[in-house]
């Protein structure tokens, strides 16, 4: 057993042997798919708070997301609801919820994209511009830790650390799908906005 697996056991809830078959670096798939595995779970990908039951269990990553799912047909009928009901917007076209963004400039200390290098620019040429970050605690598709390092790695002046703020969920990804957390969203961009 390597140095730290028991500690990154502990820390992850994974078995040591997971954090060993994956060289002590365990992917997020890796990890949605393993953590309740002996309960025939996967977790969310966008609210790890959001389980389902995944039809292989020998695969190496969920086939699907159970936190996608659950939030996929209810929002495609209200932004259909308010376009074509209330905006009187009428077009074939399907609404697409999720489409590729790509392609992602990924962060060299990381597997996530960045845009740190550009966000640092910008500060420094606006040293008005403040910065507002709301993050999931349960997010794995843009893990807020991964967020604090990205940002707290920024080729960027100590006096323009300040106009960085931070909130953070219990939910995922999309907080506003838990209503304390749409909540407590409304009072945290209600504070940013009235401090500057």
């Amino acid at each position: 057993m390597r140095s730290g697996t028991p500690c990154r056991a502990r820390l992850t809830g994974l078995p040591s042997g997971v954090i060993e078959d994956n060289d002590l670096r365990v992917g997020s798939g890796t990890f949605r798919r393993m953590l309740l595995h002996n309960e025939g779970l996967v977790l969310g990908r966008y609210d790890a708070r959001i389980t389902g039951r995944d039809a292989d269990p020998a695969a190496p990553a969920p086939r699907f997301d159970p936190s996608f799912a659950a939030t996929y047909g209810p929002f495609s009928a209200a932004m259909n609801a308010y376009v074509r009901g209330e905006l009187k917007f009428e077009d074939d076209l399907p609404y697409e919820i999720i489409t590729g963004v790509g392609p992602w400039n990924y962060d060299s200390h990381s597997s996530y994209p960045s845009v740190s290098g550009q966000l640092a620019s910008v500060m420094r040429e606006n040293p008005y511009l403040r910065l507002l970050v709301l993050g999931g605690l349960r997010d794995l598709a843009c893990p807020i830790d991964g967020i604090r390092n990205s940002l707290d790695h920024l080729q960027l002046d100590p006096a323009y650390r300040g106009n960085i703020a931070f909130a953070e969920f219990d939910s995922g990804h999309m907080m506003y799908v838990n209503l304390p957390d749409l909540r407590r969203m409304q009072g945290e961009m209600e504070k940013f906005i009235l401090r500057y």
